[in-house]
């Protein structure tokens, strides 16, 4: 950013299966991945559908469902770009039955409610269609996803929602936290 590297996060070099990813609000150039320790010898990284644009209002982050184990995760990034259209990415994962789902489409985007930090509203709403595309080869879903940001401060807990070729009733986050930037 302006000719100088920014510190955006470490992966953790325990870090199997997960979304990883930032947001920017200051133009920038040139993204460097780094080995944490120069020496990089246990680390490998699989950088998949990476997402770049302008967007006027978006949703971003991730979170986890558990049973006994984690039994959904979630992550990603969808918005508006200046001209309108959604774009982005985001991926499902049903730990379950270990199938990864990944966005090849967003059809459709809208916001609702308000900013989760305003007095007028307790919440923001962000909701997309997208076909998602399984790596067990599997026939393409078309699911809509809902994600309700209940601000910041515990006790406030995100849901998350699925319908369509995938089924998850809103259901809270046991952690992560999605950020819905809406106009």
């Amino acid at each position: 950013i302006n000719g100088s590297w920014v510190n955006v996060g470490v992966i953790d070099r325990s870090t199997i299966d997960k979304f990883w990813g930032f947001v920017s609000d200051v133009p920038f150039t040139q993204i460097r991945l780094q080995a944490y320790n120069n020496e990089g010898w246990t680390e490998r990284h699989t950088l998949d559908n990476m997402v770049y644009s302008v967007l006027e209002s978006f949703v971003t982050g991730g979170g986890v469902i558990k049973g006994s184990k984690p039994a959904w995760t979630f992550g990603g990034n969808v918005g508006f770009t200046p001209a309108g259209a959604p774009v982005g990415q985001f991926q499902i994962n049903d730990h379950v039955n270990k199938i990864a789902y990944h966005t090849t489409e967003i059809t459709a985007l809208a916001f609702s409610g308000g900013p989760a930090t305003t007095p007028d509203a307790s919440y923001s709403i962000a909701t997309f269609t997208a076909t998602f595309r399984a790596n067990d080869g599997s026939p393409d879903k078309i699911v809509t996803v809902t994600i309700k940001d209940l601000g910041e401060k515990a006790p406030k807990i995100d849901t998350i929602q699925l319908a369509g070729d995938l089924i998850l009733a809103e259901t809270a986050l046991n952690g992560g936290n999605f950020q819905v930037h809406d106009p």
